[in-house]
């Protein structure tokens, strides 16, 4: 015989069970709202073009170019902007091509108030204009971005004084965007008015368990002064 109280636990159990989803989708969607920072995705609520002058987090300028040695081959492969227009009301840069290094730019992209925007395939056809990279903060914060048209993907970001060192040069300053990618992560480390200095990536590949990690770092670059 069940005890006169079973029935009433079980709901019990279920509502709190709901409860607790509520509450934490509603953290969820609070959170991300949060981290987007008022970055908009929807082309309809982004401002006018920025001037072609611009030169915060990625310095942007025609000619300008990065150069980037990989840790394993030591083999070099260079991103250059090679032009820009006028569309969606943004300006989007092109690069000469897509290189590993700085594979979130694409080979368009625009940058608004230190926000990286690329346009993103929609599985059901046409694009959305998303943002990538969004500037650091004096305090660390995680954010979520749209990846492939359909998902998200979370990116913890740190802003550092302690100096980073790269056949380059050493940046006092830098920002680290760290995502988890199944069984491994990518480090994409950013030092404002200058760009990306390193890239790091590191998984596991079976069937042996393999620990992998190739890194990119930034060997030199030319900006122009505006």
């Amino acid at each position: 015989m069940c005890h006169p109280l079973a029935g009433m636990h079980q709901q019990l159990k279920t509502r709190n069970m709901n409860n607790l989803l509520s509450l934490l989708c509603s953290l969820f969607i609070l959170a991300f709202i949060g981290c987007k920072d008022d970055v908009s995705n929807t082309t309809s609520q982004l401002p006018n073009a920025i001037d072609p002058t611009y030169d915060g987090l990625i310095p942007l300028a025609i000619g300008n170019y990065w150069v980037f040695v990989d840790s394993l081959q030591m083999e070099t492969d260079t991103a250059k902007i090679v032009g820009y227009e006028n569309n969606s009301d943004l300006l989007w840069w092109k690069l000469n091509e897509q290189i590993f290094a700085m594979r979130d730019f694409s080979n368009n992209f625009a940058i608004r108030n230190d926000t990286v925007f690329i346009k993103e395939p929609l599985r059901g056809g046409g694009e959305i204009i998303a943002f990538v990279i969004i500037p650091p903060r004096d305090s660390s914060f995680a954010y979520y971005y749209l990846v492939g048209g359909d998902a998200y993907s979370r990116r913890e970001v740190t802003y550092y004084h302690d100096g980073f060192t790269v056949p380059a040069g050493t940046f006092q300053n830098y920002a680290c965007y760290v995502e988890d990618i199944g069984l491994g992560k990518d480090s994409l480390i950013i030092v404002p008015k200058v760009g990306v200095v390193c890239r790091v990536t590191e998984w596991i590949s079976f069937p042996d368990a393999k620990y992998n990690r190739i890194a990119h770092y930034l060997k030199e670059f030319h900006l122009k002064s505006n």
